[in-house]
């Protein structure tokens, strides 16, 4: 997917000004550790309760545009396209960092859905057909929105803290194996994981995602609203900073795998299932950091 000339970024020298490192402290770009309560947004947005101690907001700058709270702002960006976006972000700073919210070229993405093109790390970067480099870095540090931090918090917050000591009666049951009769008589309406029968499927031990590409690299799966080549899917698993990331969860994956589950040697675990029981139907569901490693 090659855009004309005008979706691409403007030169350096019609962009908006490039961002001045005020706190080095506070450009946190590696992995923090779990006391860590913020990341530093990489145009330097900050929530918005900053703004009551600030002297300067961005905001401000942006005309009528400022009457409208970020969430209505944000929705009436939704209506522009990649070329719109482009010459509205490079007015200000503040619009800038507005019509870079990753929401909008998303839509804007699957809305087109091209044929041909690389996952760029970015979804503007990939709708641009730009290298990831070419993203202006602007400093909107003075800038305070939720809307805009919030999305970007919430995809690196670390989980960790979220799930540990948690008390044993909140716990999801842990099974080694469950038998039909045990299900319909105990679990039907509680969470459970069963740990042991997967770990006997032959996939457990042979799939990876170096393995799964050598094989279905070019092979197209579901992704909730795209169909991708398995390959473009793995790069963007690796290398995204969505809120809510796709996932690959394609019921059709026996059938494009060419995977006869009747004939396995895990066919032995549906034995004795209702349509209604574990198992009874099959997708391929991934997004785990362990099979991209």
């Amino acid at each position: 997917m090659t855009p004309p000339a005008a979706l691409l970024d403007q030169d350096s020298e019609h962009r908006p000004l490039k961002k001045q490192r005020l706190d080095p402290e506070a450009d946190k770009t590696a992995n923090p550790d779990e006391s860590a309560t913020i990341w530093r947004h990489p145009l330097g947005i900050r929530p918005s309760g900053n703004a009551f101690a600030a002297t300067t907001n961005l905001k401000a700058a942006i005309g009528t545009f400022a009457l409208l709270p970020d969430e209505l702002l944000t929705q009436f960006l939704e209506y522009l396209d990649a070329q719109d976006l482009l010459r509205l972000g490079a007015t200000c700073r503040a619009l800038h960092a507005f019509t870079r919210s990753e929401e909008l070229w998303k839509a804007l993405f699957i809305e087109s859905q091209p044929e041909n093109f690389n996952w760029r790390g970015t979804w503007r970067s990939t709708v641009l057909s730009q290298p990831r480099s070419q993203e202006p870095d602007v400093d909107c540090s003075n800038l305070f929105s939720d809307a805009l931090h919030r999305p970007y918090f919430c995809a690196h917050v670390p989980l960790e803290p979220f799930v540990a000591n948690i008390p044993a009666r909140n716990q999801i049951h842990r099974l080694t194996s469950l038998t039909f009769d045990e299900f319909t008589e105990s679990f039907t309406n509680k969470p459970f994981i069963i740990s042991e029968p997967t770990k006997r499927w032959p996939v457990f031990g042979s799939w990876s995602a170096k393995s799964l590409l050598k094989q279905y690299s070019q092979v197209k799966f579901r992704a909730e609203a795209v169909d991708w080549p398995f390959n473009v899917y793995v790069d963007y698993m690796k290398d995204n900073h969505d809120e809510s990331p796709l996932y690959l969860f394609d019921r059709s994956f026996a059938e494009k795998m060419n995977i006869q589950v009747a004939d396995s040697s895990a066919a032995h675990l549906y034995d004795g299932a209702s349509p209604d029981a574990p198992g009874a139907e099959t997708s391929l569901v991934i997004n785990d950091p362990i099979i991209a490693g």
